[in-house]
C-alpha cells in the first residue's frame, strides 16, 4: 500500500494542473508533457512495486474502484471497467462528466481525503481531461467521456462522438448546467 502511495504522490508531483498561459488555459504542449511526465512516474513506480506477487493492475483497479462514492461528488461517474488480459495486463476506467461541481468544492473534498493520495491522482487526471476537452472546438463531434487506462503505461484520452447538426443543436438547447 505504502508503494501505491508514493507512486500516486509522484504522479501528482508530476502533473502540472495549476499552470495557466497568458490566457488563463492551459495550452496543448503543457497539458500533454504533464500527461506524460505523470505517466512515465506512474509507470516507474508500478514496474518497481512487488506486492507478494499479486497482480498490479488488479490491486490499482480495486483500490480505483472503492473511490466511486468521492469521484461522484466531484461531477464524474465511474461508467465502465474495462479489463485487457495480456502482456502487460492493463485496465481501463471510463468516467462520465455528470455536473459541474466549482473548484472550492472540489478542493475541500480532496483536503477531507488529504491522506488518500490516489484519489488526487484521480481528481487531477480528471481535470487535466476535462481542461483538455474544453480547449478542443470538434464541429460535428459531441464529448462523450474521459478513458484513464491503468498499465504500463497509464494514459488519459477523451472520446468523442459523432453527431449530425440537428442532434449538435439539440443536445446543446438540452444540457443542464
Amino acid at each position: 500500500m505504502a508503494l501505491i502511495k508514493k507512486a500516486v504522490f509522484s504522479f501528482i508531483l508530476n502533473v502540472e494542473l495549476n499552470q495557466p498561459s497568458k490566457n488563463n488555459f492551459m495550452n496543448l504542449s503543457d497539458v500533454k508533457a504533464g500527461l506524460i511526465n505523470a505517466s512515465a512516474s506512474i509507470n516507474r513506480k508500478l514496474k518497481e512495486m512487488n506486492v507478494n506477487g499479486k497482480d498490479r493492475t488488479t490491486l490499482l483497479l480495486n483500490k480505483i474502484v472503492e473511490l466511486a462514492p468521492v469521484v461522484d461528488l466531484i461531477g464524474f461517474n465511474m461508467k465502465e471497467l474495462l479489463v485487457q488480459g495480456g502482456i502487460p495486463e492493463s485496465a481501463t476506467v471510463i468516467f462520465l462528466k455528470e455536473r459541474d461541481v466549482d473548484p472550492a468544492t472540489i478542493e475541500a473534498i480532496l483536503k477531507e481525503n488529504e491522506d488518500n493520495d490516489l484519489l488526487a491522482l484521480l481528481v487531477r487526471a480528471l481535470q487535466k481531461g476535462e481542461t483538455l476537452q474544453k480547449r478542443l472546438r470538434l464541429s460535428n463531434y459531441l464529448f462523450s467521456s474521459i478513458h484513464l487506462k491503468l498499465g504500463v503505461p497509464p494514459e488519459v484520452s477523451l472520446r468523442f462522438l459523432r453527431v449530425d447538426k440537428s442532434e449538435l443543436v439539440y443536445k446543446k438547447s438540452t444540457t443542464v448546467s
